[in-house]
């Protein structure tokens, strides 16, 4: 469905033409210099008349005066240019047979027509009944007073028509005679063209026509339609057009426009191009904006943002014999940065290995100290504190690297004891405890007992 901005624009759009094929009001010359055709037996003439502005025209008069045979006067060929359907427009007046002299009268005359696809003039008729080359399209009756009256001519199916009109014993004049057809303009709407349409055969007849995206827009899902009415109105568009990927839609949906410089649009759609994030610029018609040196995206659409440096004066605060301060200061450069806290293990003679029981934060921190628990004295540790931000994946897709501190942690117990002056106390005669004798190296001195296997 159209959006209501699209179904404003539409009826503002959707207005009827007509294109005449025949007009002899502005006519000044004689009829038959222009095609017109009176058979030899016709009573009909081609005379000067005035229109209701003392304008002069040319019209057509008969005023038979007793009964003869019908009285032709046939048009030229009309080329109908493909129209399934035309409009006859006449303005004429017929004296009243009450005064009339003579016993003979009529107040009324016929309009017939052939379909034609050469521009041979058929013959006329023997009467208006006769099918054999024309079709009756109407009788025509009126008074005294100036009408003017519209009639459809359809469905057409050759490359034009023959008009006849036929007098069978009225005093008349036909002050004119227009044919036309009706058409829905060519019209631009929802980023759609459509080109001009003729309506349909009758006044029911609705004719799809199908469109094409205007220039830097593209299809989405169906072809665009419009229906045409036979009013010449277009109605009932389902436009499927969109401006592609770096170009904006004007307000009245006619012109797909480049995305200016520093603005971007990513993707097709009705939406507007977007400024450039900060630290970053485009040139006209962009899908993307381009970072600037030394910063990278933060995500798909995010700003563009300074890698940070490295934390500083990293330390590490024995709080007691299991946990640990780390605290450090925030680096010189870098937007938006958090940290990571990694930890490795190192036992003696031996590489290290990430901590297995230590608790370590998930994740980034924003703040600038963390504490670690359940820490083993007896062992090495290695803490580093990563600095990143929301532009440290696409930087490492780049082949940038993170900026890490580390700080080492030594053990507070060893894991050997060496011990001087060991003596033998005592042992049991009837047991398998002894009592050992031992000093540390290097300070206390202290007793063990252990019981021999």
């Amino acid at each position: 469905m159209p959006s209501w901005a699209g179904i404003c624009l539409l009826l503002g759009l959707a207005r009827a033409e007509k294109e005449y094929l025949l007009d002899t009001s502005k006519q000044t010359t004689e009829l038959s210099r222009s095609g017109w055709h009176f058979p030899d037996s016709s009573k009909w003439q081609d005379v000067t008349s005035y229109d209701e502005n003392r304008d002069m025209i040319r019209a057509l008069q008969a005023c038979p005066r007793q009964k003869s045979e019908d009285s032709w006067v046939i048009s030229p060929f009309i080329d109908t240019k493909g129209a399934r359907n035309v409009e006859l427009e006449i303005k004429y007046a017929i004296r009243s047979c009450a005064k009339m002299s003579g016993s003979f009268c009529r107040e009324k005359f016929s309009i017939l027509v052939n379909q034609s696809t050469s521009l041979d003039r058929p013959r006329i008729a023997p009467s208006t009944q006769d099918t054999t080359q024309w079709t009756l399209v109407d009788t025509v009756a009126s008074t005294e007073d100036i009408t003017v009256e519209q009639i459809n001519i359809g469905p057409l199916f050759g490359n034009g028509i023959f008009i006849a009109f036929v007098n069978t014993g009225a005093c008349m004049e036909l002050s004119h005679v227009k044919v036309s057809y009706k058409y829905c303009p060519a019209v631009v709407a929802d980023f759609a063209e459509f080109g001009r349409t003729h309506t349909g055969a009758t006044a029911a007849s609705i004719i799809n026509q199908e469109g094409v995206c205007v220039e830097n827009a593209i299809q989405n899902g169906d072809k665009p339609s419009y229906h045409c009415g036979s009013d010449g109105f277009w109605r009932l568009s389902s436009a499927s057009c969109n401006c592609k990927s770096g170009y904006q839609g004007d307000d009245d949906g006619q012109k797909c426009l480049e995305c200016p410089a520093g603005t971007y649009k990513s993707s097709p759609g009705r939406g507007q191009c977007q400024r450039c994030p900060r630290n970053s610029s485009s040139r006209p018609g962009s899908k993307d904006c381009t970072c600037e040196s030394g910063h990278f995206r933060a995500g798909s659409a995010g700003p563009c943002l300074a890698l940070p440096g490295p934390v500083e004066n990293l330390r590490a605060q024995s709080l007691n014999s299991t946990n640990v301060l780390l605290s450090w200061k925030r680096p010189r450069i870098g937007d938006e940065t958090v940290y990571r806290v990694l930890c490795s293990e190192c036992a003696e003679e031996s590489s290290c290995m990430p901590c297995i029981n230590v608790d370590l934060p998930t994740g980034t921190i924003d703040r600038t100290e963390v504490e670690l628990a359940n820490l083993d004295r007896s062992k090495e540790y290695r803490f580093e504190v990563q600095s990143e931000n929301a532009a440290s994946e696409s930087a490492l897709e780049a082949g940038y690297t993170t900026k890490k501190i580390a700080v080492t942690l030594a053990r507070t117990i060893p894991n050997r004891l060496v011990v001087k002056n060991l003596r033998l106390l005592s042992l049991a005669h009837d047991s398998a405890d002894f009592l050992l004798f031992f000093e540390e190296h290097p300070a206390a001195e202290g007793r063990k007992r252990s019981k021999s296997s």
